[in-house]
């Protein structure tokens, strides 16, 4: 998943990643990926990294530290889908790209509806990005660099 940040209404340009801020909770027994994605992000970005206390990297806690924040905030996967807040406006993040990748394994050979149905459910948005095409970004120790295709 190509990862987005939200932010305030007004602005819907492309953000550089060097200019988001990243949440950071301190509960890390729940968010324990997220946070060292979004630590390695900021340091390798330049990205602002936030603390938070209240589970706030997703959800409507997260719209309400946009708010305060008054900048554009990196999007946590698992809120990728919500929709956004009226106020809010979901922004393009560039240079560098950040990817989120999920593994999906099934036989391709199975073309038992059920199984094709779940597959194109979960990439029916994962659009063409790969993680070694310049200009993305993911962790380096993430298993899919080196070759392995977002969405394929």
């Amino acid at each position: 998943d190509r990862l987005y940040a939200l932010g305030p209404e007004g602005d819907e340009s492309a953000v550089r990643a060097a200019d988001v801020v990243v949440l950071v909770d301190d509960d890390t027994a729940s968010w324990s990926s997220w946070n060292r994605y979004a630590e390695e992000f900021a340091a390798s970005t330049g990205a602002r990294v936030v603390r938070t206390h209240d589970g706030g990297v997703t959800g409507p806690a997260f719209a309400e530290h946009v708010r305060r924040l008054r900048r554009p905030v990196l999007i946590n996967p698992r809120g990728q889908r919500d929709p956004e807040p009226r106020d809010l406006l979901r922004r393009a993040v560039i240079e560098p790209t950040p990817l989120w990748t999920w593994s999906l394994v099934w036989r391709r050979a199975d073309d038992r509806p059920a199984v094709r149905a779940i597959v194109d459910e979960f990439t029916r948005d994962t659009g063409d990005l790969t993680v070694d095409d310049p200009g993305t970004w993911v962790p380096a120790d993430d298993p899919h660099r080196g070759g392995g295709q977002c969405g394929s």
